[in-house]
């Protein structure tokens, strides 16, 4: 599956607060900061069976691709 089919797949809500609801959410946090770039992580977490994830900092207002990691 490429990226963009698993972004829609992945990213869509059921607003039950469940664990894929909060991964959702996640996504679209992440596809706002980074875009289309985040097609490729998703291939990527997907070939290796892991989600992606935001490495957070105080002091960060914006992220891009390098905050985001494999886990």
């Amino acid at each position: 599956m490429n990226g963009q089919d698993l972004y829609l797949k992945l990213s869509k809500r059921d607003y039950t607060g469940s664990p894929q609801d909060n991964y959702a959410q996640l996504l679209g946090t992440i596809f706002l900061h980074i875009q289309s770039d985040i097609f490729k992580l998703l291939e990527q977490a997907d070939k290796l069976g892991k989600k992606l994830k935001i490495e957070r900092s105080n002091s960060l207002d914006e992220y891009t691709i390098d905050n985001i990691t494999l886990v």
